[in-house]
């Protein structure tokens, strides 16, 4: 994974003085990141749009967005922005294209807000090979950031509803999030296997969690309800290691994937608090 961070101040010259980020829609967000990015390539550009949603033809599940946009935020004002990309191959797009606008003192705008890069930094943040190789760990506490919620239908062929907490079946599911994200991104051979998924739903459970309900823009008159808040997880610690360690992989991606729906938007963002790991 490729992890950039985008400072920004707001442009004062243009009548901007700070971000409240209640003024910051999720489409804002996503509008800004592929202005920039187009107008350095206009093709890849499209190329990278285009790619999430389609159809894996291998297991005909939609395929994950290789990107996830995040808002950092401060004394409820943005601050910056938290890029994530699980394939390396789109790095130098996102990367020359937030450089040049840097470089070149570009006015950006999220909906009537006027904005300037101040800083880039990009790291590699981690690759599949190392997070399947982190310790078994049997206990973890979260810390939602951004409102998170699942899609689900609770009767066949029904509406489709959002869940606003945390099950395990919802936050380890092919559909969304992290184990979404490494079936499609991570090398063939490391594909999660199905009784990991049996396995999970059954033995990974909530121990305590305190979490609310609160709401973020992802339009000018739609705005996105979700579960905020920390929770802490638990697994047996005498389950098969490689268990643990896929569970302890799957959590660290899940601070880069985000979980649930609209995360390529800001939503669905985590922080791996705390693990306990098994000697």
């Amino acid at each position: 994974m490729i992890e950039i961070i985008v400072t920004i101040e707001a442009n004062k010259k243009a009548g901007t003085h700070y971000l409240p980020i209640n003024a910051v829609t999720g489409s804002g967000l996503r509008g800004v990141f592929f202005d920039v990015l187009g107008r350095y390539d206009a093709e890849r550009t499209t190329e990278l749009h285009d790619m999430g949603g389609k159809q894996d033809p291998e297991t005909g599940l939609p395929i994950p967005a290789p990107y996830v946009i995040s808002p950092i935020v401060e004394d409820r004002k943005l601050t910056a922005l938290r890029i994530c990309l699980f394939d390396r191959a789109f790095r130098d797009l996102v990367l020359p294209a937030w450089e040049e606008v840097y470089e070149r003192e570009d006015c950006l705008t999220i909906g009537k807000l006027s904005l300037i890069v101040s800083t880039i930094t990009c790291k590699m943040a981690e690759t599949y090979p190392r997070l399947a190789m982190l310790p078994p760990c049997y206990e973890a506490v979260v810390s939602f950031v951004t409102p998170t919620a699942f899609r689900f239908r609770p009767v066949k062929g029904s509406d489709v509803q959002n869940l606003l907490f945390p099950m395990t079946d919802r936050l380890f599911s092919r559909q969304s999030g992290p184990l979404r994200v490494w079936d499609f991104y991570a090398p063939h051979e490391m594909r999660t296997p199905n009784e990991w998924l049996t396995w999970a739903t059954s033995n990974i459970s909530i121990k305590s969690h305190e979490l609310r309900t609160t709401s973020r823009r992802l339009r000018v008159q739609d705005s996105f309800v979700g579960f905020v808040g920390r929770v802490k997880f638990v697994a047996n610690r005498h389950a098969p290691e490689i268990y643990l360690r896929r569970w302890h992989s799957l959590l660290h991606l899940g601070t880069y994937s985000g979980y649930g729906y609209k995360t390529t938007v800001g939503m669905g963002a985590t922080r791996l608090l705390s693990v306990k790991v098994r000697n």
